[in-house]
């Protein structure tokens, strides 16, 4: 049963690798440290269309990530 979920998470590994690999802002996310390729893609997914935003600050915030 491990050897078959180890080989599962394995395959779902390679997937989000390979979509990453196609995505540019994913790729710019990836080169800050601790940031990996499910943060990354997360945070393209939930961030869309940046330009809604009026500042980099108002993200935090809009995540519950910050007080504002």
């Amino acid at each position: 049963m491990r050897h078959a979920l180890v080989n599962e998470f394995a395959g779902f590994e390679r997937k989000l690798r390979a979509i990453a690999r196609q995505d540019e802002n994913a790729q710019r996310l990836m080169t800050t440290p601790s940031v990996g390729v499910l943060v990354a893609l997360t945070f393209v997914a939930a961030v869309d269309a940046p330009e809604r935003f009026r500042s980099s600050r108002a993200v935090g915030p809009h995540f519950g990530l910050t007080q504002r």
